[in-house]
């Protein structure tokens, strides 16, 4: 595997070295039980979620394993498609591990992300939904209200995650782009502050509502967000309100 510890180790990614030591056990894991290679692309994540379907039923520490490795690769994938920076507050709490975009004003927690996948099921105890700027979030919220739902099994997947997470960021950062060329500046680069308290430009300078791009899913989008302030919570593509 030393094409993948290659890119895993490469110094230009600058990948923090908490998600390198836990993006190679999952990589150690896959290739040892399925000797297939992960190699941080987005065409090996059907992988990823075959090797989830062979695990079945594990207790709880293992689950806390796996869902620290895979969510750690998961992410790192996430960072090196769409563009963010990790953001680890301690190393002994995955859960609250961030991965901030660079291109708006979104983050997502991606072992928490993973933690879901794995149980296949939300609870009190993961929350897997990502935080966006608030004057964002009624946009996000509407684009999502018309993407076409996902089934249980697709939700329940990494893949079905990526689809939701890529079109969420395309829409927010052609937002984002649309508004900085109204201003003639160039767009903000996000991923080191808050999304949830970092500036955003004024959206009344943009002349209609933004709409869907055209990037296409590969599979569904999202299940259309539910979340209040009164229920904070649930599905992969509901937005964090803090």
């Amino acid at each position: 595997m030393a094409g993948t510890a290659e890119r895993l180790f490469d110094p230009s990614f600058e990948t923090h070295p908490v998600i390198i030591e836990h993006a190679s056990v999952a990589i150690d894991a896959v290739y040892n039980s399925l000797s297939l290679e992960l190699d941080l692309t987005s065409d090996t994540i059907s992988i990823l979620d075959y090797y989830i379907s062979t695990v079945g039923q594990v207790d709880g520490s293992i689950v806390y394993l796996l869902s620290s490795a895979m969510g750690a690769y998961f992410g790192e994938l996430m960072r090196r498609t769409l563009g963010g920076v990790w953001v680890i507050p301690s190393a002994e709490e995955p859960m609250d591990w961030e991965l901030r975009f660079t291109s708006c004003p979104m983050s997502i927690f991606p072992v928490a992300i993973s933690a879901e996948v794995l149980a296949k099921e939300t609870s009190e105890e993961i929350d897997a939904s990502f935080c966006v700027a608030p004057s964002r979030l009624h946009l996000l919220e509407e684009m999502l209200e018309r993407s076409v739902a996902v089934t249980e099994r697709e939700y329940y997947s990494f893949a079905g995650r990526i689809d939701a997470i890529e079109l969420s960021v395309d829409f927010l950062s052609h937002v984002e782009k649309t508004l900085a060329e109204k201003k003639r500046e160039a767009p903000t680069i996000f991923g080191s502050e808050n999304p949830l308290t970092v500036p955003c430009l004024d959206l009344s300078i943009m002349d209609s509502p933004p709409k869907q791009t055209t990037r296409a899913p590969r599979k569904p989008a999202a299940k259309a967000p539910r979340k209040t302030a009164a229920t904070p919570r649930k599905t992969a593509a509901t937005p964090r309100k803090k």
